[in-house]
Formats: C-alpha cells, structure tokens, sequence
C-alpha cells in the first residue's frame, strides 16, 4: 500500500523463530515467559534456567531483533509483536 510506513514488529518474531529453528535454541519460548512473569528470578524459574542463561538468552533476542528487552519502549515493541 503506498504511503504506509514499514512496521518492523512484523519482522520480529520472524527473526526469533527462525533463529530457533537452525539454532535449535528456545528464544520464542524465553520471551512467551518474560512476558508473564514481572520479575528475572521468576522467568528463570519458570524456564529452569540460570539468571545468567536468562540474561544471555534476552541479550541474544537483542542481538537478532535490534530491540532491548530491558528498555521499556522496545519491551513494549517486542510485545506488540509477539501479540500480532
């Protein structure tokens, strides 16, 4: 449509199963849970992950998408587009 301005939440999910897929990592799943749980410590219990593994995982969905799960604005980006 012209005059429609690019949306990249549409990419992101994308960009996170696929690395999953040939990475054999559970980076969608990582984000599912930190999206229910408010607090590290429970996302990490929830997975049965070290903090740290938690951390590194987040960092790595950073990496691939571009948006911070610790910057409110992109944590509510990364959110968005998971919902769609």
């Amino acid at each position: 449509m012209a005059g429609t301005a690019w949306n990249p939440t549409f990419s992101i999910p994308g960009s996170i199963l696929d690395h999953d897929k040939y990475s054999g990592t559970d980076l969608m799943r990582t984000l599912e849970s930190s999206f229910a749980n408010e607090k590290m410590e429970q996302i990490a219990n929830q997975l049965h992950l070290h903090i740290s593994t938690l951390r590194y995982r987040l960092q790595k969905i950073e990496q691939l998408t571009g948006y911070s799960y610790f910057n409110t604005r992109d944590r509510l980006t990364l959110y968005i587009a998971y919902l769609i």
